[in-house]
């Protein structure tokens, strides 16, 4: 005998709706969370009720909803959640990588007013988390050799050839 999926909510009306009128405000608590980690309020993401949000779209996904307006508000919240995820995951990278755009400006703007490249206390004092600090030193110290090579010629372009190419003389009027 074959055995449907085991739900943790009543694929009922009622029941669908009040598990997308549950997902909706999850989602709203999970941006206003990662915000407050990327603007370093928060040490760690919220990763377990990001979990928990997935297996909730997975379970979600597998339940045929019959209602279209309830189908409709579903496949909104599932868009609203892949795009909050893709935008979750590229900021992560960019702090990751030390090259996320908030770091860097207020970095800059303390460069602009001391000049030269900042130490890792530096970059606590002005407000760089802790946990990102190695990796923002490690991207400033790239962008700047990247920089230099480029102030020295290392990497500028080659001229275009001119094999074959005469100037011609200006006719006379």
């Amino acid at each position: 005998m074959k055995k449907g999926p085991s739900l943790t909510f009543n694929p009922t009306r009622e029941g669908i709706e009040a598990r997308i009128s549950e997902m909706e405000l999850k989602i709203d608590r999970m941006r206003s969370m990662y915000e407050s980690y990327f603007m370093g309020m928060e040490r760690m993401p919220p990763d377990a009720l990001r979990r928990e949000m997935n297996r909730m779209m997975l379970e979600m996904q597998q339940v045929p909803i019959s209602n279209a307006s309830l189908r409709f508000r579903f496949q909104a919240l599932s868009q609203k959640w892949v795009l909050h995820t893709t935008y979750w995951n590229r900021t992560m990278r960019e702090i990751e990588a030390g090259t996320y755009r908030r770091d860097m400006a207020r970095a800059q703007r303390h460069l602009a007013n001391r000049g030269g490249m900042l130490t890792e206390e530096e970059a606590i004092a002005i407000g760089i988390p802790q946990n990102r600090v190695k990796a923002f030193i490690a991207g400033q110290q790239r962008r700047a050799a990247k920089k230099a090579r480029g102030r020295f010629g290392w990497m500028a372009p080659a001229p275009a050839p001119t094999w074959g190419k005469v100037p011609r003389p200006r006719r006379q009027r």
